[in-house]
């Protein structure tokens, strides 16, 4: 795209991390030892943006800092990595920290982190004609109203938009999914999913527990801004491409509610291995390997 700016903008996270490193197993009721401290810079969105940059793309960090002495290190850690600093918005307030306990034994890892609410990025602080003028957009789910409206603007100037899936949740998997059938960069294979459209919360009112709905969520082919929650309820779950339909059984529900219970129940810092990890226990991923060899083979 000829006459752009820059080739990535990341609009999101950037941190401050004091890292130690411990040489036990991390878990509850543990007492350990610091084998070393650092002050690290961080941030996922920050942390990407230094990648591309080594790979000589154009890159800039649209977001927030505070004004404590340690965001001179980070903005100056950013520059050194050839990430332009200068769309960042300066707050009265301290920066984002984190707390990372490293297990030097497992490599399994804690993150204690605080975030000043006075650091959100607004809606109406996102520069348009910035973000028309990059190639690629990418943003994280730190200040969500604000990574919406600047992936709108990228979609409607026809920029490409990625995101980092910070927090993994029981749908992230049918987000994944979703986004990909509508943008046909995948084939889908497996069973319907639940594709629930609407957020709720819980709320409680003269002792009589409610759920009210406060948002709906929108896959990339709702393109209709008056569809009824009906409709989207109806149009959210992902089905399978034709011929690629897995069916279940009771006994394999069995064992993937067993596995989830051993997971689930497993002790921190094991590695032992549970008889679902094993491939040939998972029908939908061997029939994603049958579908990946059957397109390498035309």
């Amino acid at each position: 795209m000829l006459g752009t700016q820059w080739d990535v903008i990341g609009m999101g996270e950037s941190s401050i991390d004091e890292v130690f490193r411990l040489p036990g197993v991390l878990g509850p009721n543990v007492k350990l030892p610091v084998s070393s401290k650092q002050i690290r810079y961080g941030g996922q969105v920050a942390t990407t943006l230094a990648t591309c940059a080594s790979f000589d793309l154009r890159t800039a960090l649209l977001g927030t800092t505070g004004d404590d002495d340690d965001v001179k290190g980070l903005r100056k850690t950013l520059d050194d990595r050839g990430v332009d600093t200068s769309l960042l918005i300066r707050r009265p307030v301290p920066h984002r920290r984190a707390m990372v306990l490293v297990s030097e034994q497992t490599g399994d890892r804690a993150v204690l982190w605080e975030r000043d609410a006075r650091l959100a990025l607004t809606p109406d602080e996102i520069p348009r004609a910035t973000i028309e003028g990059a190639r690629l957009l990418h943003v994280d789910d730190v200040d969500v109203e604000a990574a919406l409206v600047a992936a709108r603007i990228a979609c409607q100037a026809g920029i490409p938009v990625t995101s980092d899936i910070d927090r993994i949740t029981d749908r992230t998997g049918e987000l994944i999914a979703a986004a990909l059938q509508d943008h046909g960069r995948a084939v889908i294979a497996g069973q319907r999913t639940a594709g629930k459209s609407s957020v709720q919360e819980p709320l409680e009112r003269f002792g009589i527990p409610l759920k009210i709905t406060t948002s709906l969520l929108l896959r990339p082919k709702n393109r209709e801004p008056n569809a009824t929650p009906a409709a989207l309820a109806e149009e959210w779950p992902v089905r399978p491409d034709a011929g690629r339909e897995i069916l279940g059984s009771a006994e394999l529900s069995r064992q993937l509610k067993t596995g989830w219970l051993l997971h689930t129940l497993r002790p921190v810092g094991s590695t032992e291995a549970l008889p679902i990890d094993d491939p040939d226990n998972d029908p939908q991923r061997q029939a994603a390997v049958q579908i990946l060899r059957g397109l390498m083979d035309r």
